[in-house]
């Protein structure tokens, strides 16, 4: 027998880490490593490496596995450092099982009845336990200073001002892919004088390309500090390279990548809004569109306004999956020297603001009731032609059977 055939009759072992696969011949000592495999614009790819008992060997590179010429290059530069064994035989037969798991679904299987119960969060109303949440905005309304408060204060079990903490404290970790370790070292500083606790107890994790190359060490990582809460500062830099197969394949990517680190995690995304140029932030969305939205179970809009050594935020509930959306919630953060004090603040407060945008006030104050436009244009001193343009822009709806016709968002129910 050959040792091609020998190969081809040898049946290997596939391992599944999000994007990451391993395909290995235990009797062989042979391990090939497929990592970021994923379908784009040019077809399946990933970046091919090999073990061989336990010695990695020095060819690597990218592959464009549906290519027979680019796989004889790889087996070819294999051979030339490991002689002896069918480097072809097998980079074909990996790359068909790696192509095969990359598109097979999950099993089929019968739905059962589950024990229906409310909602858990670590920090209500912003932090779905287990969940992902998406908090998007313009660049300095505080998101990065935000998210280094919820971590200091889901893992020290501290309520911030107008939410809850969890019973017990939850190990976080927060992941950066914009900042440097002095400046989360002065975020996580500034939140935790402002919470009266320790400074230290958050982990922190500086990293650089795109998430999906990261699943097996952040793996690791959570597992090792028994992490269940999750930052991300920003998706748009955590997607990385995997841009280049555009918008639609880096979000999805970069969400199962969120899945495969670990089961029960709770996460918060921090976006960029896809239009920070647009004029009303009414008709804005976070980075990467509608596939975003739709992958997170929940999604805020920030808005500030600075006042001095005060930033006023107005965090506005766009979307949740279960339950009612939330009320907005308003967070005033005041700085002074080296230190930070942070309170709640009226939300209604950022709808009176004349240098907040006319939609975001309009989706504040509709969101805490229905108005008329006489009301409206009242309340923000705007006029009837202006207040009823920005309605039709945020998609707020005429409540018909009230005289007269009062404006609303278009929710079933508001939390309260």
């Amino acid at each position: 027998m050959t040792a091609a055939s020998t190969a081809d009759s040898i049946e290997p072992e596939v391992t599944r880490l999000g994007d990451d696969y391993r395909v290995i011949w235990p009797a062989r000592g042979v391990v090939l490593a497929f990592t970021g495999a994923h379908e784009g614009r040019e077809g399946l790819r990933a970046e091919v490496s090999a073990t061989l008992h336990g010695r990695a060997l020095t060819s690597w590179g990218l592959v464009e596995m549906a290519k027979p010429r680019s796989r004889q290059e790889k087996a070819k530069a294999l051979a030339e450092v490991a002689l002896g064994l069918p480097w072809s035989v097998m980079l074909d037969q990996a790359a068909l099982l790696v192509r095969d798991r990359l598109r097979a679904g999950e099993p089929a299987r019968e739905l059962q009845r589950a024990a229906m119960t409310r909602v858990r969060y670590l920090a209500h109303p912003l932090i779905i336990d287990g969940q992902v949440v998406t908090l998007f905005g313009k660049g300095a309304t505080g998101k990065s200073q935000l998210a280094h408060l919820l971590a200091k204060g889901i893992q020290a079990g501290v309520a911030i001002p107008g939410m809850t903490a969890p019973e017990f404290g939850v190990p976080a970790i927060v992941l950066d892919w914009e900042g440097s370790d002095a400046d989360a070292d002065a975020l996580a500083t500034l939140a935790a004088t402002a919470l009266e606790v320790e400074t230290d107890g958050v982990h922190y994790r500086r990293l650089s390309g795109a998430l999906v190359h990261h699943v097996a060490e952040l793996r690791r990582l959570f597992q090792a500090t028994g992490a269940r809460f999750g930052v991300v500062d920003s998706m748009m830099m955590a997607c990385g390279e995997t841009l280049r197969d555009g918008w639609e394949s880096s979000c999805i990517r970069f969400f199962e990548a969120l899945r495969a680190i670990g089961d029960g995690i709770s996460w918060l995304v921090l976006a960029h809004m896809n239009r920070p140029d647009i004029r009303d932030p009414s008709d804005a969305m976070p980075f990467g569109s509608i596939f975003t939205v739709n992958e997170s179970r929940a999604v805020w809009y920030a808005l500030g306004v600075q006042d001095g050594s005060a930033l006023t935020l107005t965090l506005t509930n766009t979307k949740i999956n279960r339950g009612a959306i939330h009320r907005p919630l308003g967070l005033r953060l005041t700085f002074n020297d080296d230190a930070l004090s942070v309170s709640t603040a009226d939300p209604l407060v950022l709808a009176t603001n004349a240098r907040a945008d006319l939609g975001q006030r309009l989706r504040v104050m509709l969101t805490t009731g229905a108005l008329t436009v006489a009301e409206m244009i009242e309340a923000t001193s705007s006029n009837d032609w202006a207040i009823r343009k920005a309605l039709k822009r945020i998609g707020a709806i005429q409540r018909p059977d009230t005289k007269p016709i009062q404006w609303a968002m278009p929710s079933n129910r508001t939390e309260h």
